[in-house]
């Protein structure tokens, strides 16, 4: 293509232009955004003659044309969305290929983790080219990057902290704290290094938002478990001290018993008034007896399905709780420990009255003179 007089140009005419040339001349609507002035008419271009025309500029809208990759990075408006149409001389690459090259898989990588970043951010200033974020005041990573950066892009890394950062459980406090590790580590830096820091070491900014996750989610564990915990020692202390309460006014009844038994029991030598009030008494302290015993029986089933229950659900806080046992198992102990309490004081309260049956007869007996001839003459 030689030069005329300004952008007018004389241009040989090979096979591949002509039919270039001719898709272009055809087309209305492509022709005035082409930047080719053509005067004369399609049959006029001949393979091997030339022809005069003039051109001008493209409209930048049709694409970007790049003699590399680096070229294409340089131009505006690349670092935050991929042009729809662009063209790599050196590689002869076009955006719409289906072969790319490993450094545009790894632009496009870059262009994602912008998108994860702008998830992060307060907001992504598209104008100025910068993600905005705020911990004490404003806080700018300008995005920018170079070749070199795409080149070293840890695809890898990538997916890992797309997958931490994915899910609805606890967006906003994994987003909250990817903002939190961004700054962290860039903090130090100008504004100019910051974005490039992070591309080059995005493996580093997965591994302390991870870690950052890992201890929030430990934290929420440990909380949930201690509500769950304090729910359940709530009922079941309720249900510990309903088996006791309920059997308070059988438990008065015992001394009283034992009292009267003692007191009201007067020796008789003969089948008269006093040997039927002795009977009566007697039978009264017996049925009493019986009727605690019974009632003992009762809560002493009520503690051990209050205890299969407690072991039922320590298991499940063991499952669902592994890593935080210091959330339950002080609070399981406890319950534990009363349980044998009221356990041992169920079993001692059976042993008294037992004790109080038997004196009751001891005293009958012996107090009572044909009773005690009967089975000792």
């Amino acid at each position: 293509m030689q030069p005329v007089r300004g952008s007018t140009y004389t241009v040989y005419v090979s096979l591949e232009i002509k039919e270039s040339l001719g898709l272009i001349l055809d087309d209305d609507d492509a022709l005035p955004d082409s930047g080719f002035h053509f005067a004369g008419n399609c049959h006029e271009i001949v393979e091997g003659g030339t022809i005069e025309m003039r051109v001008d500029s493209p409209r930048l809208g049709l694409g970007i044309l790049a003699n590399s990759f680096s070229d294409y990075l340089s131009r505006a408006g690349v670092a935050l969305k991929e042009k729809n149409h662009f063209f790599l001389k050196d590689c002869s690459f076009y955006s719409k290929d289906d072969v790319v090259p490993l450094e545009v898989v790894s632009y496009r990588s870059v262009l994602r983790f912008i998108g994860l970043l702008e998830e992060s951010a307060y907001y992504l200033d598209e104008k100025a080219e910068a993600l905005i974020f705020y911990k004490d005041g404003r806080f700018e990573v300008p995005v920018k990057y170079g070749h070199q950066d795409v080149s070293v892009f840890d695809n890898a890394a990538l997916e890992k902290l797309h997958v931490l950062m994915s899910g609805k459980l606890h967006e906003e406090q994994k987003r909250s704290l990817l903002a939190e590790t961004v700054i962290e580590l860039t903090a130090s830096l100008s504004p100019s290094e910051r974005f490039s820091y992070l591309v080059k070491n995005i493996d580093e900014l997965y591994s302390k938002a991870q870690v950052g996750y890992n201890l929030f989610s430990t934290d929420f564990t440990y909380e949930k478990a201690k509500e769950e915990v304090h729910t359940f020692k709530l009922e079941t202390t309720s249900r510990l001290h309903k088996v006791i309460s309920e059997i308070q006014t059988q438990l008065l009844g015992i001394p009283i018993a034992t009292f009267i038994a003692l007191s009201q029991i007067k020796r008789t030598n003969a089948l008269d008034a006093q040997f039927a009030i002795n009977t009566v008494i007697f039978f009264g302290a017996v049925v009493f007896c019986l009727l605690l015993g019974g009632l003992l029986v009762n809560q002493y089933l009520t503690l051990t399905t209050i205890e299969a229950d407690v072991k039922r659900q320590r298991k499940a806080f063991e499952k669902r709780f592994e890593t935080t046992p210091e959330a339950y198992v002080g609070v399981f102990d406890g319950i534990c420990s009363r349980l044998v309490f009221q356990t041992g004081a169920i079993v001692s309260i059976a042993v008294l009255t037992v004790l109080v049956a038997l004196i009751s007869l001891v005293f009958y007996v012996v107090h009572t003179r044909p009773i005690f001839d009967a089975l000792f003459s």
